[in-house]
C-alpha cells in the first residue's frame, strides 16, 4: 500500500526499529510493514515501496527497468529481438542475460577488492596448514621409525601419514566451520552492514583444497623419512 516500506533486519535492528514504526526516506515518512533478511550488505541497503511512492520520490519519469511477463508457450529470445527491433531507445534481456548484467553492476561496486582479499586470506590459510602438517610430521619422524624397524613398508607409513593428517584436518576444519558459524550469528549485531554466511560451494572448495594441500605436505617428509635406515632416523 501507500506509504508503507519493507526494510532489512540489519537496517531494523541499528536503527532500532520494529513492525509499525515510521521510518523517513528521502524526506518523506512511511510505516514499516515488514522486515527481509540477508539485503544488507557493507555498500548499502534495499527497501521495498510501492511503485507510485517511489515515482514520487524520484524526481522525472525515467523508467530503470520493467518486468515483463510473456506467455508460457513464447520464445523468450525471440520476444526480447522483437521489442529491441521496434525501439531502439529499448533494451529487452532475457531472465540470464539480465541476471548477468545485474552481476556485473555487483562486481564494479568494489566487489572485485572483496573477493581479492578473500582468495588471499584462503592461500594464506593453506600455506598456514601445510606448514603446520608439514613440521608436525617431521617432529614424528622417530616413531615412523620405528614402524620401518618392525617392517612396515613405505606404503604402509605413507598411509599412517595419509590418515593422520586427514584425520587432523576434518577436525580443524570442524572447528573452522562452527567458529565461522558463531561468528555469523554475532557479527551482524557489531557491524549490521556486515554478515558471514556459509555455502556448500565454499565449504567444499576450503575441504578439496585443504586435503590436497595438506595431505602433500604431510607425506613430503614421510617421503624423506622412508628413504632413511631406521638406525640413522632414531640417531637424527
Amino acid at each position: 500500500a501507500r506509504d508503507e516500506v519493507i526494510i532489512d533486519e540489519a537496517v531494523a535492528r541499528s536503527q532500532d526499529v520494529a513492525l509499525g514504526d515510521t521510518v523517513e526516506i528521502m524526506g518523506e515518512t512511511f510505516t514499516v510493514v515488514g522486515i527481509t533478511r540477508g539485503l544488507t550488505n557493507i555498500v548499502n541497503s534495499v527497501a521495498f515501496v510501492h511503485l507510485w511512492d517511489f515515482q514520487a520520490l524520484r524526481p522525472g519519469e525515467a523508467i530503470s527497468y520493467a518486468l515483463l511477463e510473456v506467455a508460457p508457450d513464447a520464445n523468450i529470445p525471440q520476444v526480447a529481438a522483437a521489442i529491441n527491433t521496434r525501439n531502439d531507445n529499448v533494451l529487452a534481456l532475457p531472465v540470464p542475460d539480465f541476471s548477468q548484467e545485474e552481476r556485473q553492476i555487483i562486481q564494479d561496486m568494489s566487489v572485485e577488492i572483496l573477493n581479492i582479499m578473500n582468495l588471499s586470506g584462503f592461500l594464506i590459510g593453506l600455506a598456514v596448514t601445510g606448514l603446520t602438517l608439514y613440521t608436525s610430521t617431521l617432529r614424528k619422524r622417530q616413531e615412523y621409525g620405528i614402524l620401518k624397524a618392525i617392517g612396515a613398508k613405505n606404503r604402509h607409513l605413507y598411509l599412517v601419514v595419509a590418515v593422520q593428517t586427514s584425520s587432523s584436518l576434518m577436525l580443524g576444519f570442524a572447528a573452522a566451520i562452527t567458529i565461522v558459524f558463531l561468528l555469523g550469528l554475532v557479527i551482524p549485531y557489531i557491524v549490521p552492514g556486515m554478515g558471514m554466511t556459509l555455502t556448500q560451494t565454499g565449504i567444499t572448495r576450503v575441504v578439496l583444497a585443504s586435503l590436497v594441500i595438506g595431505v602433500l605436505a604431510a607425506l613430503l617428509p614421510a617421503w624423506y623419512i622412508a628413504q632413511l635406515d631406521p638406525a640413522r632416523v632414531f640417531r637424527s
